[in-house]
This record gives structure tokens, sequence and C-alpha cells, in this order.
């Protein structure tokens, strides 16, 4: 599924008509790091499996929480280990456009009775290189237990914000 949306996005960006917004994507793009948008699209595809096990109940809160901690983990241990924390700060806007792609694309094929052993072994990739990635020893900049546990707290505000409009949609 990430593959796909991966896709759609880097067709899309080529063929949109050129104007000065769309220049400005391409140049994005251009500027953007491979392995990091491999990473926050895998990260994406873990996010919407982790939200789909929750709503079927094959995950409870606590498990949902605990895969969105570590596949946030997963794609900045990988932006920091390939690129500064400036870059991606300045291009976080269009980083996580593919991680958003990626979670949307999880759930659209999830509703849509479209999710296949193909879904499945995509996000079973995913997992495997995220596993990889998160066992220590951490970048640097992820050392540190106060960083570490900042990040749980934005993940954990985020995944509160997502379950509030979940709720909202019932």
């Amino acid at each position: 599924m990430f593959k796909k949306s991966l896709c759609g996005a880097l067709v899309g960006l080529l063929t949109v008509p050129f104007s000065v917004g769309a220049y400005a994507q391409y140049k994005d793009l251009e500027s953007l790091n491979s392995d990091v948008v491999a990473a926050v699209s895998c990260s994406g595809t873990i996010i919407g499996y982790a939200l789909n096990n929750y709503e079927l109940g094959v995950f409870n809160e606590e498990r949902a929480r605990e895969v969105v901690h570590a596949a946030s983990l997963y794609q900045l241990s990988v932006a920091l280990d390939k690129e500064s924390m400036e870059h991606f700060s300045q291009y976080s806007d269009s980083y996580v456009s593919f991680e958003t792609g990626a979670t949307e694309d999880i759930l659209d094929a999830s509703y849509a009775g479209n999710y296949t052993w193909q879904t499945q072994e995509e996000v079973d990739v995913c997992l495997s290189k995220m596993v990889k990635e998160i066992i220590p020893p951490y970048p640097q900049q992820l050392q540190s237990q106060e960083v570490r546990d900042r990040l749980k707290g934005t993940v954990n505000d985020r995944f509160d914000k997502m379950l509030e409009i979940y709720e909202a949609m019932q």
C-alpha cells in the first residue's frame, strides 16, 4: 500500500502543471532524503495498521499507543541518522504528507474491504524495518531518556486526538 501512495505522490508531483506552488513542491521533492521518505511512509503504514487493529478490537488502547510510539521513534531515528534536525524540520510538512498518505491507504483498504495478504506483507516488511532500526543503540540524539519520554508524550497527545476524532465520527 505505501508503495502505491509513494508512487502516486511522486507521479502527482511530477505531472502537476508548473505553477509557482507546483514548482515549490517539486523543489521540495528534490531536497527530500529517499531513506527518510521510505521510513516515514513505512511509519505511516504501521500507524494505519495500529489504528485499524485498535478499531477492530485486535489491539487495546495501550498496545495501539505503543505501536504508534514505536513507529514515530522509527521514523525519527532514521531521519536523525540520515539528515540534520534542521533538514527534517524544514521539510517536515513534505515528510508528513508521505506518512499521512500511507496511513490513509491502510485505513481506506480496510474500510473498503480491500485489505489483502499483499497489504499485510507490506505492513510486515515495515514492521521488520522498524524493529531493526529501533533496537538500541539509538542515534546519539535519542540516547537521552528525557528526549524519548518527550517523544512518547507527544505521541500520546497525538493518539488522544486521533481517539477524539474517531469517537466524534461514531
